[in-house]
């Protein structure tokens, strides 16, 4: 049975063959991996606020709808400048 770790000059032991490609696929996913969840985690928090500030002073359902509005538009806001910067450094790392 073959190990699929192999030790370094430091003593670590380094993944080679399959996990090594694994990882680096990972290391590239990684910035895309949470952008869901930034997205919906901003759209739900927003959209609190306002359901929140609509019990506060009575506005149901005008600031929970504003809420959900300013949600969605800061998250795809963020989620689209993310793709791009992300997309930029993928492209100057390749030159």
């Amino acid at each position: 049975m073959s190990s699929s770790l192999e030790p370094s000059s430091e003593g670590h032991d380094q993944p080679t063959g399959g996990l090594k490609s694994f990882i680096k696929a990972y290391r590239d996913a990684a910035p895309y991996l949470a952008l869901g969840i930034q997205l919906a985690a901003t759209v739900v928090i927003m959209f609190y606020i306002g359901y929140w500030a609509d019990e506060q002073f009575n506005t149901s359902p005008w600031l929970m709808f504003l809420g959900l509005g300013v949600g969605a538009s800061a998250g795809l806001y963020n989620f689209f400048k993310t793709i791009i910067d992300l997309g930029k450094k993928e492209e100057h790392e390749k030159k």
